[in-house]
Protein backbone atom coordinates (compact mmCIF):
# COMPACT_ATOMS: atom_id res chain seq x y z
CA UNK A 1 0.00 0.00 0.00
CA UNK A 2 1.41 3.26 -0.82
CA UNK A 3 0.74 6.30 1.17
CA UNK A 4 -1.24 9.11 -1.07
CA UNK A 5 -0.63 12.97 0.31
CA UNK A 6 -3.64 14.30 0.87
CA UNK A 7 -3.92 18.22 1.94
CA UNK A 8 -6.29 17.41 5.02
CA UNK A 9 -4.13 14.47 6.37
CA UNK A 10 -0.54 17.27 6.32
CA UNK A 11 -2.85 19.75 8.29
CA UNK A 12 -3.48 16.98 10.82
CA UNK A 13 -0.33 16.58 11.33
CA UNK A 14 0.83 20.31 11.34
CA UNK A 15 -1.65 20.86 14.04
CA UNK A 16 -0.51 17.66 15.91
CA UNK A 17 3.14 18.29 16.07
CA UNK A 18 1.98 22.66 16.55
CA UNK A 19 0.04 21.24 19.66
CA UNK A 20 2.78 19.19 20.63
CA UNK A 21 5.28 21.93 20.15
CA UNK A 22 3.27 24.41 22.23
CA UNK A 23 3.22 22.24 24.79
CA UNK A 24 6.41 21.11 25.18
CA UNK A 25 6.95 25.05 25.29
CA UNK A 26 4.47 25.41 28.25
CA UNK A 27 5.59 22.39 29.98
CA UNK A 28 9.19 23.92 29.84
CA UNK A 29 8.37 27.58 30.93
CA UNK A 30 6.13 26.10 33.88
CA UNK A 31 8.79 25.62 36.00
CA UNK A 32 10.66 28.76 35.15
CA UNK A 33 7.71 31.09 35.44
CA UNK A 34 6.95 29.30 38.90
CA UNK A 35 10.66 29.56 40.20
CA UNK A 36 10.24 33.21 39.47
CA UNK A 37 6.93 33.71 41.00
CA UNK A 38 8.23 32.06 43.91
CA UNK A 39 11.27 34.01 44.02
CA UNK A 40 9.00 36.85 44.44
CA UNK A 41 6.78 35.87 47.02
CA UNK A 42 10.07 35.06 49.30
CA UNK A 43 11.78 38.53 48.02
CA UNK A 44 8.21 40.24 49.08
CA UNK A 45 8.19 38.46 52.33
CA UNK A 46 11.81 38.56 52.91
CA UNK A 47 11.51 42.39 52.67
CA UNK A 48 8.18 42.36 54.89
CA UNK A 49 10.65 40.30 58.44
CA UNK A 50 13.50 42.87 57.29
CA UNK A 51 11.05 45.82 57.71
CA UNK A 52 9.46 44.23 61.13
CA UNK A 53 12.89 43.53 62.13
CA UNK A 54 14.18 47.23 61.87
CA UNK A 55 10.99 48.40 63.48
CA UNK A 56 11.28 46.00 66.53
CA UNK A 57 14.95 47.28 66.64
CA UNK A 58 13.64 50.95 66.92
CA UNK A 59 11.13 49.99 69.45
CA UNK A 60 13.82 48.35 71.27
CA UNK A 61 16.30 51.34 71.03
CA UNK A 62 13.26 53.68 71.86
CA UNK A 63 12.44 51.60 75.07
CA UNK A 64 16.57 51.92 75.90
CA UNK A 65 16.97 55.81 75.79
CA UNK A 66 13.03 56.43 77.43
CA UNK A 67 14.24 54.37 80.55
CA UNK A 68 17.78 56.02 80.45
CA UNK A 69 15.87 59.57 80.37
CA UNK A 70 13.37 58.87 82.84
CA UNK A 71 16.22 57.17 85.06
CA UNK A 72 18.19 60.46 84.86
CA UNK A 73 14.95 62.66 85.06
CA UNK A 74 14.52 60.38 88.38
CA UNK A 75 17.70 61.22 89.84
CA UNK A 76 17.48 65.16 89.39
CA UNK A 77 13.54 64.91 90.67
CA UNK A 78 14.43 65.34 93.90
CA UNK A 79 16.41 68.02 93.63
CA UNK A 80 14.26 70.07 91.31
CA UNK A 81 11.86 69.14 93.82
CA UNK A 82 13.58 70.97 96.19
CA UNK A 83 14.88 73.68 94.17
CA UNK A 84 10.99 74.71 93.63
CA UNK A 85 9.83 74.44 97.03
CA UNK A 86 13.14 76.03 97.60
CA UNK A 87 14.84 73.77 100.68
CA UNK A 88 17.80 72.29 101.04
CA UNK A 89 19.39 69.95 98.37
CA UNK A 90 19.66 66.37 99.26
CA UNK A 91 23.66 67.01 98.58
CA UNK A 92 25.01 69.93 99.92
CA UNK A 93 27.75 69.79 97.20
CA UNK A 94 25.62 70.73 94.78
CA UNK A 95 24.15 73.67 93.75
CA UNK A 96 20.56 74.86 92.64
CA UNK A 97 22.30 76.39 89.26
CA UNK A 98 23.89 73.31 89.11
CA UNK A 99 20.74 70.83 89.04
CA UNK A 100 18.83 73.75 86.07
CA UNK A 101 22.07 72.90 84.43
CA UNK A 102 22.04 69.11 84.45
CA UNK A 103 18.15 69.20 83.47
CA UNK A 104 18.99 71.98 80.70
CA UNK A 105 21.43 69.23 79.61
CA UNK A 106 18.95 66.07 79.85
CA UNK A 107 16.25 68.29 78.20
CA UNK A 108 18.61 69.12 75.34
CA UNK A 109 19.86 65.28 75.11
CA UNK A 110 15.67 64.50 74.85
CA UNK A 111 15.08 66.99 72.32
CA UNK A 112 18.41 65.62 69.93
CA UNK A 113 16.85 62.16 70.04
CA UNK A 114 13.56 63.13 69.35
CA UNK A 115 14.91 65.43 66.08
CA UNK A 116 16.91 62.45 64.87
CA UNK A 117 13.33 60.11 65.10
CA UNK A 118 14.63 58.10 67.39
CA UNK A 119 12.00 59.28 70.11
CA UNK A 120 8.40 59.27 69.00
CA UNK A 121 6.05 62.09 69.15
CA UNK A 122 3.88 61.05 71.65
CA UNK A 123 6.87 60.64 73.95
CA UNK A 124 8.71 64.07 73.28
CA UNK A 125 5.22 65.72 73.81
CA UNK A 126 5.03 64.45 77.04
CA UNK A 127 8.46 65.18 78.22
CA UNK A 128 8.18 68.98 76.50
CA UNK A 129 5.00 69.41 78.78
CA UNK A 130 7.14 68.51 81.54
CA UNK A 131 10.03 70.85 80.48
CA UNK A 132 7.78 73.64 79.98
CA UNK A 133 6.02 72.80 83.19
CA UNK A 134 9.75 73.28 85.05
CA UNK A 135 10.71 76.71 83.56
CA UNK A 136 7.28 78.16 84.00
CA UNK A 137 7.35 76.98 88.01
CA UNK A 138 10.68 77.92 88.97
CA UNK A 139 12.66 80.95 88.42
CA UNK A 140 16.35 79.66 88.82
CA UNK A 141 15.56 77.12 85.97
CA UNK A 142 14.06 79.30 83.96
CA UNK A 143 17.08 81.73 84.40
CA UNK A 144 19.72 79.03 83.76
CA UNK A 145 17.69 77.98 80.58
CA UNK A 146 17.66 82.21 79.65
CA UNK A 147 21.03 82.66 80.36
CA UNK A 148 22.25 79.53 78.14
CA UNK A 149 19.52 80.00 75.52
CA UNK A 150 21.56 84.14 75.63
CA UNK A 151 25.01 82.98 75.29
CA UNK A 152 24.73 80.19 72.76
CA UNK A 153 21.07 80.33 71.16
CA UNK A 154 22.22 77.32 68.38
CA UNK A 155 23.20 75.23 71.01
CA UNK A 156 21.61 72.67 73.14
CA UNK A 157 20.58 70.98 70.25
CA UNK A 158 18.68 73.55 69.26
CA UNK A 159 15.92 73.25 72.00
CA UNK A 160 15.78 76.78 72.46
CA UNK A 161 13.86 77.38 69.16
CA UNK A 162 11.22 75.20 70.28
CA UNK A 163 11.01 76.71 73.33
CA UNK A 164 8.75 79.77 72.59
CA UNK A 165 7.97 81.09 76.12
CA UNK A 166 11.68 81.80 76.66
CA UNK A 167 12.09 85.82 76.05
CA UNK A 168 14.37 86.41 72.68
Amino acid sequence: MQYVWHPTSYNAIMEKEIAAAILGAAITAIPTTAVAIAAAVISRNQARVERQQAELASQRYQLDLFKEFNSRFDRLNEDLNAIWSDTALDNPKRNKEAVAQDYLNLCSEEYLWYKNKLISQEIWDAWYDGIVHYINRDGIIAEVFLREKIKAPNSYYGIFQVLPLLPH
